[in-house]
């Protein structure tokens, strides 16, 4: 079940009773516990560069927005509810600040959007379904041209291929038809893209559900009272959809830690470069996200905020050095997103040096936006 809470911001949030205890499968029973998630959007052929100088942050409200702003930050993702009061407080915002939104319209255990079993299609039409919540939040995007271009993706699904949402899975044949219904009949000329988390590393979705897919780079964990790292392994050909994801033993090699997440950034990019195109002859594209919560109690994973140089590292040596292969990157996340995390960015601005995060937030944007080059090279890219 999920009901919805405000923040200290005063935005909604969703918040999942659930909570993933292994790691078999790339799924974070919340809408903010990314083992391993995907931003994609449709990108061109493999070897093109994708990068589309996204800077992005999770769960940032109406409140927060101009600071971010100042700070680089240039895409937000927060939930709405289902009072078009809230969409226009939000959207009002972004535009007056001029940045750019993934809005989450949430339902219970999985986005809002309903299925219509007998016409074989989702409810997304105001003229066939006037009374949905789905209809009326895009026939709002579509009537005002300022909202649709302040709208840098539309969240469609969360974990979609997860067992252990069984209210919430959607197979790849509805994913697909979603894709279809928003890029050829409702917001034909890309005027509309999708975004989703943990939808590409299905073989049968790894092009044509989603535009962009997020990939959750988690790595940051106290074991027995000392800073470790988390790196990911994969297994292809095996699992739902033929892939496995799980963390590694910890280490305190932060230079093996960062190499993963480089080298988890090319495998998935490989995957959805050697995939069938989508329709349109489109790729999803990824987004990577990088840890900036701690769920405190837990004994080896994701129980640490990272220190400010290693937002820096991981943002400059790892998604920087792997531009070509993303849209862009997210900071996961700016505030809670469920009950169960314990700190966040906006609660934690100091590290236990007394850096400031919201420092290092500036200086990756620079890093990424800008032509400043990474603090150490990461060697020729394969």
């Amino acid at each position: 079940m999920t009901e919805m809470v405000r923040t200290s911001a005063g935005d909604p949030v969703g918040l999942h009773s659930c909570d993933a205890r292994r790691f078999q499968l790339p799924f974070r029973r919340q809408v903010i516990l990314p083992v391993l998630a995907f931003v994609t959007v449709s990108c061109s052929a493999a070897g093109a560069n994708d990068w589309e100088d996204l800077y992005m942050a999770h769960f940032a409200g109406v409140t927060d927005i101009p600071g971010l702003k100042a700070r680089g930050i240039n895409v937000v993702l927060q939930n709405v509810t289902h009072d078009p009061a809230n969409w226009r407080a939000l959207y009002d915002a972004a535009v007056k600040q001029k940045i750019r939104l993934i809005p989450i319209l949430w339902g219970v255990d999985q986005a809002a959007w309903q299925w219509d079993a007998k016409q074989r299609e989702w409810e997304l039409d105001i003229g066939k379904y006037p009374d949905g919540v789905g209809p009326k939040f895009l026939q709002f995007l579509r009537s005002d041209a300022r909202y649709l271009a302040a709208t840098f993706a539309l969240y469609s699904f969360h974990e979609p291929h997860n067992p252990e949402t069984s209210e919430g899975m959607v197979d790849a044949e509805r994913l697909r038809k979603f894709w279809r219904q928003i890029h050829e009949e409702l917001f034909p000329g890309n005027r509309l893209k999708i975004y989703g988390e943990s939808v590409a590393w299905h073989r049968d979705c790894r092009n044509g559900c989603v535009d962009y897919d997020a990939l959750s780079l988690y790595p940051f964990a106290t074991v027995k009272g000392e800073s470790r790292y988390r790196p990911l392994h994969w297994a292809g050909g095996k699992g739902i959809g033929g892939m496995q994801i799980w963390p590694g033993p910890p280490t305190a090699d932060r230079e093996r830690a960062i190499e993963n997440g480089r080298s988890v950034i090319d495998r998935f990019h490989q995957s959805i470069s050697t995939a069938p195109a989508a329709p349109d002859g489109s790729r999803t594209k990824i987004i990577v996200l990088i840890q900036t919560y701690a769920i405190d109690g837990r004994a080896d994973l994701w129980n640490r905020m990272p220190t400010a140089q290693e937002m820096v590292d991981w943002g400059g040596r790892v998604a920087g050095e792997r531009k070509r292969k993303l849209a862009g990157m997210s900071w996961y996340c700016y505030r809670k997103a469920a009950a169960l995390y314990s700190r966040c960015l906006a609660d934690e601005r100091r590290d236990e040096t007394g850096r400031d995060r919201l420092e290092a937030v500036e200086e990756v944007g620079r890093l990424l936006l800008g032509n400043t080059a990474p603090a150490a090279s990461a060697g020729p890219e394969p």
